[in-house]
C-alpha cells in the first residue's frame, strides 16, 4: 500500500489514483483507514460523476480546469470523478492517469454509478454467467430450479406474474379457467411483475416451467420475448405429472431468435439433487 495512492472501482473496472499533496486528500486517505467508502454518484453536466462523502473534508479551493480522470472535492463534502472538461473553483484530490473521456463514459454508463474508494487494490468483480429462470405455481419446478442453481452456481430468477394464479385459475377441468383460456389463445402474454436488470451479463440461461396442456405456460413466452437472447445458450426443462416436454421448447424458438437452444427435457418432480447433477453434467456445458 502506498500512502499517496487510492483505488476506485466502478462497474467492474478498477482505477489507480495518485493523490494530491494537500490536507483534503490526506483527510480522505485517513478516512479510508476506517474502511472502504462507496459514493453513490450521479451524472452532472455530461462531464462528471458526483456523489456525497460520508463527512466533510478540509477545502483547498483554487481555479481548476479539469480533464478526464481528475478527482475533485466540491463544497467540502462531494466527491467528483471528471470524465470531461469543466472550469471552476474547487479542490483537487487526485488524478487517474491514462484514461480518456470515451473510455470513462463507456465504463460509467449513463446515469448513476457506484464508486468504491479504497486504500487497497480492488480485485475485479467476477460476473456470474449462468441464470436459472423459473415459473412455478405448485413448487415442483421451483425445487428443481433451486437444485440447478446449487449445481451451477448460477443466479436464480422467479418469473412472477403480475396477477398471481389462484387454484381456480389452474382448474384443468374448467374450460373457462384463466390458465385454460390463456393456453388456447396464441396471443396471450400474461404480464410479469419483475425484471432482470443485468440480463446481458448471462451467457447460459436455464428456463424451467411446468407443462400446461402440452405446452409451456404463456407467461414463458412473455419472458422469452422480453429479452434479447442473441448469442446466449438456452436450456429449457419442464416438470409434468405425465406429459413430456413435447414441442413446448421448440415452439419457443421463434421468440428467441439468434439463441443456441439445447435439447430440452422433462424432469420428474421427484428428481434428487444427484439426478439433477447427472442431467446437467450430460449437457456438456463449460460451467
Amino acid at each position: 500500500m502506498s500512502e499517496n495512492l487510492m483505488y476506485i472501482s466502478a462497474n467492474g473496472t478498477t482505477f489507480t489514483a495518485k493523490m494530491a499533496d494537500n490536507s483534503s486528500a490526506n483527510a480522505l486517505l485517513d478516512l479510508l483507514k476506517n474502511g472502504d467508502i462507496t459514493v453513490n454518484a450521479h451524472d452532472y453536466g455530461n462531464f462528471e460523476k458526483v456523489g456525497d462523502l460520508p463527512q466533510s473534508l478540509p477545502r483547498n479551493d483554487e481555479q481548476i480546469t479539469t480533464s478526464a480522470g481528475d478527482l475533485i472535492l466540491y463544497q467540502g463534502d462531494q466527491f467528483v470523478f471528471y470524465y470531461d472538461t469543466n472550469s471552476w473553483n474547487f479542490t483537487r484530490l487526485g488524478k487517474v492517469e491514462g484514461v480518456t473521456t470515451s473510455q470513462l463514459k463507456e465504463i460509467f454508463g449513463n446515469g448513476n454509478v457506484d464508486l468504491r474508494l479504497s486504500l487497497n487494490p480492488i480485485a475485479p468483480e467476477e460476473k456470474n454467467d449462468v441464470l436459472v429462470a423459473y415459473f412455478s405455481c405448485t413448487g415442483n419446478t421451483e425445487k428443481l430450479a433451486k437444485y440447478a442453481v446449487e449445481i451451477t452456481g448460477g443466479d436464480l430468477f422467479e418469473i412472477t406474474p403480475s396477477v398471481p394464479y389462484t387454484d381456480a385459475d389452474l382448474n384443468y377441468s374448467d374450460r373457462n379457467s384463466r390458465a385454460t383460456v390463456e393456453q388456447y389463445d396464441d396471443s396471450a402474454r400474461p404480464e410479469i411483475a419483475n425484471k432482470i436488470d443485468n440480463f446481458d451479463d448471462y451467457e447460459i440461461v436455464f428456463i424451467a416451467y411446468p407443462i400446461w396442456w402440452g405446452e409451456a405456460p404463456k407467461i414463458i413466452y412473455t419472458f422469452v420475448e422480453s429479452y434479447d437472447f442473441s448469442g446466449k445458450t438456452i436450456i429449457p426443462f419442464c416438470t409434468s405429472g405425465s406429459s413430456g416436454i413435447g414441442r413446448s421448447a421448440e415452439n419457443l424458438h421463434s421468440s428467441a431468435r439468434g439463441a443456441n437452444w439445447l435439447d430440452g427435457a422433462r424432469l420428474s418432480s421427484s428428481y434428487s439433487k444427484e439426478q439433477m447433477q447427472s442431467w446437467i453434467n450430460g449437457l456438456g456445458l463449460d460451467l
